[in-house]
């Protein structure tokens, strides 16, 4: 018993708590993952517009230097002089230069590399082709080591190109940038090869569901922004130990509960256990009995044989056959009536239910005249086919049907209606009675319970374990001073 406890105590308990804390924490898990996703793509989205406010900028400023120089610079002095006001006016730049058409330096910002080659970049192949603004993807480093990236913008003269003019912006000035948005998140910008243009925080990778991708518009650069997953075992684990507490507590109730449960029902297992034997003893009993019934049956099924041979009046005859029939009925369940702890095996045919209401009719209408009640009756007209047997169904509506006069000492109502579905049939048998109180309707199937004088207790739960043969169910629906519903219901036969 020890070891069965603790084995439900595992399953009801400690299983159950450990399951939901395991789901908790992936949804804790998943919502703070979706939040700290939510927070890096809104920091991605900040640096995408940033870093392409800053190349459109810079690029509308050169574009407009160029379109300067177009017209009111000949000289190369002249030239220079606007390179170095322009260069010294923005921090973003660091050094300028005006090329040939070809690509060759003509002057710049810093005159000791004018021998530095412009002409093999790919961004300046890349302007001589297309003769619009190209931005470099690729690092490129000053004599004093500054990092820089190169933006080449043409000089046209009637759509030919009369010269290039290059500014190299400071990548230390736009990560600082990104720095003064962002101090404390992974960022870093590339372009569609080589390494990063410029970086903040953790080291590059990009890869990986971590990683949050914003492409920039004005130039083939991407803003990559870290997700730091690392912090959210720490955030989620005090959340998860308290639901877990919440959890164990909840689920050692129900296991309090189950547990009392389960000794509640021991007890009426134990109940059931005896009421078996009653039906038993009852079964040896009536077994014994069983014969002595059957013979004055013989006596009057004769009797009635010879009366129905003397009086041929066709109403005389349909009574002699009812009264055949019920004798029959009478002989084959009087041996077991009684017999509930052993019921007697019966092959189940097909039956029509409204034909058995016909043939219970004319007795119950007869009762109803006897008893001074109103009876009313809806069979309908089509057949009504259930698995079943005649006898055991007519044996279920004369208990049910003798409850309902009983109930009706001072007259009444009684209706008896049969109807069908698409999948089951649906036998109603209604009274108007004395009804009966709730908190005994738990206990009218239960055997040899009783509210009558004389009566045995065992007529509704012969009906029940009738009924529950032939596949369906026997509803008792009852209140107190307004009479009692039976519902019958059966699955039809295809």
């Amino acid at each position: 018993m020890k070891s069965k406890r603790m084995i439900m105590y595992t399953l009801i308990v400690l299983l159950p708590t450990a399951i939901l804390c395991l789901i908790l924490g992936f949804l804790k898990y998943g919502e703070e993952k979706s939040a700290i996703l939510k927070d890096a793509n809104l920091v991605a989205t900040v640096h995408q517009r940033q870093m392409d406010q800053f190349i459109g900028d810079t690029i509308t400023s050169l574009e407009v230097l160029a379109l300067t120089l177009e017209t009111n610079f000949s000289r190369v002095d002249d030239l220079q002089l606007a390179l170095i006001k322009t260069g010294n006016k923005d921090p973003r730049y660091g050094d300028l230069y005006f090329l040939t058409p070809e690509g060759d330096i003509v002057t710049g910002t810093d005159d000791s590399v004018k021998q530095y080659l412009f002409k093999n970049k790919p961004y300046i192949e890349t302007l001589i082709r297309t003769k619009h603004t190209t931005v470099s993807d690729r690092i490129e480093t000053l004599k004093n080591s500054q990092p820089v990236i190169a933006v080449a913008a043409p000089v046209l003269q009637d759509t030919k190109l009369k010269g290039i003019l290059i500014a190299q912006l400071r990548v230390d000035h736009m990560t600082n940038i990104m720095k003064m948005l962002t101090p404390d998140t992974g960022v870093f910008v590339k372009g569609q090869t080589g390494p990063a243009i410029m970086k903040l925080g953790k080291k590059e990778s990009g890869t990986g569901s971590s990683w949050i991708k914003k492409p920039l518009e004005r130039v083939s650069w991407h803003v990559y922004v870290k997700a730091d997953h690392s912090k959210i075992a720490a955030k989620i684990t005090p959340s998860i130990v308290v639901f877990g507490i919440i959890f164990l507590a909840f689920f050692h109730l129900i296991y309090m509960f189950l547990h009392t449960l389960s000794l509640k029902r021991q007890a009426e297992r134990e109940k059931a256990q005896n009421e078996a034997q009653k039906l038993e003893l009852v079964g040896t009993l009536a077994a014994g009995t069983a014969h002595e019934i059957r013979n004055p049956l013989t006596g009057i099924k004769g009797l009635v044989q010879l009366l129905s041979e003397k009086y041929k009046d066709p109403d005389d005859q349909f009574y002699f056959s009812i009264i055949n029939k019920e004798i029959n009925r009478i002989n084959q369940i009087a041996s077991e009536f009684l017999i509930l702890g052993k019921p007697a095996a019966h092959k189940l045919e097909t039956i029509d239910l409204r034909e058995i209401l016909l043939d219970m009719n004319p007795l119950i209408l007869s009762e109803a005249s006897l008893c001074e009640i109103d009876y009313q009756y809806s069979f309908g007209s089509e057949k009504v086919i259930v698995n079943g047997t005649k006898d055991q169904m007519k044996q279920v509506l004369f208990n049910i049907t003798k409850n309902a006069f009983e109930a009706m000492e001072h007259g009444g109502k009684l209706t008896i209606t049969l109807g069908k579905d698409s999948r089951h049939a649906k036998l109603v048998i209604a009274d108007t009675g004395e009804g009966i109180p709730k908190e005994l309707l738990n206990q009218i199937f239960q055997p040899f319970y009783t509210s009558k004088e004389h009566g045995t207790g065992l007529g509704l739960i012969v009906c029940q374990r009738i009924i529950q043969t032939f596949g369906g169910r026997i509803i008792m629906d009852s209140k107190e001073g307004a009479g009692t519903s039976v519902t019958i219901l059966l699955a039809l036969e295809e």
